[in-house]
């Protein structure tokens, strides 16, 4: 294994920087103690746990957006995950002043010529784009996030030395360089914005290696989560690519069914059976392995078996623009929903009830937020809408009371004339009800939306949060070319989902 790459010596005690004042002291403390192991979790993190640190005790652009950073998190576990994105409290100065800094010190490194200096700049995107996202910043998270894989390309590219397209961005299988664990939280960052529908604004592409020639090494069994989790990511990634390349294909023409090419049907092919294999190992390795890690890994690894199953349904269904397609799908939809409803009982064997927390990995929300609105057996995906407003942490700049009010929106939408029915139909705990004489109601097609898109606002107020949703649907009733039916509303994140909607 290659060794990896450093850049200076052992972190030091907050109290032996020179230089420091009290605050920014205690927050440094609490930036190398607390915020970058929950960032880190649950699988650990090199950048966060050896990168980020190294450069915060030598570069003043990263130390000051650590500051800021942390100074922004501690006001949100504080306010109990309610964001309010105000900076006229004393947190909310202190933050300002110390991004202020961070980009300050910069702009006084205009070269962006050598490899350090590239590294302390992307460094400080990944620390910014954080930052803006608890700050509720949309437009200056997107441009840091553009300013960053830019970086990042520059750095990538340097010499040509790489056999891939200039406009792509290569993620390795297992990273071990200081490099790769830079390209490896941006694509994971990616990966989640594409996941829950904030697509960047930039073209770039964050791409697996193993697209361009070799095959993704997946173990017959798994030696430890971090391995499990490696195998899986340039699969899931490149399954979301995938499907989302399928997607805007769709979008672009009215006539349907899509008649996918060789070439589609060979890349589809191989992602599932890099996905079956990965589920054979995971399956061969859990049950032996479960017994002798820390709960946190357990989750992690719980959660990677859920995005494998969501991936499945995914590419089974690509090359349909029928919602009935997902129908066959209701057993691993409610294996997705048991995997959660086993994970809540678990946090109160734990007695985790916890502070709110950040991530800007891909981590409960998207499985939950798929099956909302792809599951159509009504006891289902209200089950999974009950278990997004649970969660009050944030996973990028959602949280999982925003996902459920987009969600519920959508479905009321699809159910306004069938939920009468649709309950009726659903699993009771009525003994004197036998399942097979309950009705059997299923959505009709011309009901049901095929895509759903919700842009945050630019910036959010302090009363509201007004998002942009547009919903389309494939007119199947009129034939193979229908057209597509769009519809656009505003809807409020901050009301209850029922009171959502209020302008179309």
């Amino acid at each position: 294994m290659a060794t990896q790459h450093s850049l200076g010596s052992p972190v030091y005690h907050p109290n032996t920087l020179p230089g420091l004042a009290y605050e920014e002291k205690r927050q440094l403390h609490r930036f190398r103690n607390i915020l970058t192991e929950k960032l880190a979790q649950p699988f650990g993190s090199h950048f966060w746990n050896s990168l980020v640190l190294q450069l915060s005790q030598s570069e003043p652009a990263v130390l000051h957006a650590a500051l800021a950073l942390t100074s922004a998190h501690e006001r949100f576990v504080q306010d109990q995950g309610r964001l309010d994105f105000s900076s006229v409290a004393p947190s909310g100065l202190f933050s300002l002043r110390q991004y202020n800094q961070a980009i300050r010190a910069l702009i006084s490194n205009t070269s962006l010529e050598t490899t350090l200096s590239l590294r302390i700049a992307i460094v400080s995107c990944v620390l910014f784009v954080c930052l803006e996202i608890l700050r509720g910043d949309m437009n200056a998270m997107q441009t840091h996030f553009a300013a960053g894989i830019k970086l990042l390309h520059q750095l990538q590219h340097q010499g040509q030395r790489l056999p891939a397209p200039k406009s792509i961005i290569l993620v390795t299988d297992n990273p071990e360089a200081f490099d790769d664990h830079l390209v490896e939280v941006f694509a994971r960052l990616n990966m989640q914005f594409l996941m829950l529908g904030q697509v960047p604004e930039s073209k770039e592409t964050f791409s697996p290696a193993f697209q361009y020639g070799g095959h993704v090494h997946i173990p017959r069994q798994f030696c430890s989560a971090g391995q499990a989790r490696q195998s899986a990511n340039p699969i899931l990634l490149s399954t979301i690519h995938f499907i989302m390349g399928m997607e805007q294909l769709a979008l672009t023409t009215d006539v349907h069914p899509l008649l996918p090419s060789p070439k589609m049907l060979d890349k589809r092919g191989a992602l599932q059976s890099d996905l079956s294999e990965w589920i054979t190992g995971y399956e061969s390795s859990v049950n032996p392995y479960l017994a002798s890690i820390p709960w946190n890994e357990i989750v992690g690894l719980t959660t990677l078996r859920v995005y494998a199953e969501m991936s499945t349904i995914l590419l089974d269904t690509c090359f349909s623009t029928k919602e009935t397609a997902y129908d066959p799908h209701l057993p691993k939809f409610k294996w997705i929903i048991e995997r959660y409803r086993e994970f809540h009982k678990s946090l109160e064997t734990q007695h985790c009830k916890g502070q709110p927390y950040f991530t800007i990995d891909p981590s409960f929300f998207p499985p939950l937020y798929f099956t909302a609105l792809k599951c159509r057996d009504w006891s289902t995906r209200h089950q999974a809408l009950s278990f997004l407003r649970e969660y009050h942490h944030m996973e990028g700049p959602w949280t999982g009371a925003m996902l459920a009010i987009v969600a519920g929106h959508v479905i009321s939408q699809e159910e306004k004339h069938f939920e009468g029915a649709l309950q009726s139909s659903a699993p009771t705990s009525n003994p004197q009800i036998p399942p097979s004489t309950r009705p059997s109601i299923v959505l009709p097609e011309f009901t049901r939306i095929h895509c759903v898109e919700c842009k945050l606002p630019d910036r959010r107020a302090q009363e509201s949060y007004i998002a942009s949703l547009t919903l389309r649907r494939f007119r199947h009733e009129l034939g193979k070319a229908g057209g597509w039916e769009v519809s656009k509303c505003s809807i409020d994140l901050t009301s209850q989902p029922q009171a959502a909607v209020f302008g179309v």
